[in-house]
């Protein structure tokens, strides 16, 4: 597995300024939470096409988490009724 941390400038207000990633070795995403300016983001599960980092990136950065780290920030997370995720430190 891999983890990245990718911050980028949201161009719209519906797009994420940070995502959180975790890649099978095959590059299949199995865990992403975005994250947008207002503080609201989104945790989903495995996708069935690898992941195009060059894309998810774009002129942001990116910066290879530990698990560890990643793990935090998924459990950090929690399911709201409206489908969308809260944050809590």
């Amino acid at each position: 597995m891999r983890y990245y941390m990718i911050e980028r400038d949201a161009e719209e207000e519906d797009d994420p300024c940070r995502l959180y990633l975790e890649l099978a070795d095959d590059g299949i995403l199995q865990r992403k939470i975005e994250v947008y300016l207002n503080g609201v983001y989104c945790a989903t599960g495995r996708e069935s096409a690898p992941a195009d980092l060059a894309a998810l990136t774009g002129d942001g950065q990116r910066l290879l988490l530990s698990p560890q780290q990643f793990e935090e920030m998924w459990y950090q997370t929690r399911e709201l009724p409206d489908g969308f995720t809260g944050l809590f430190f």
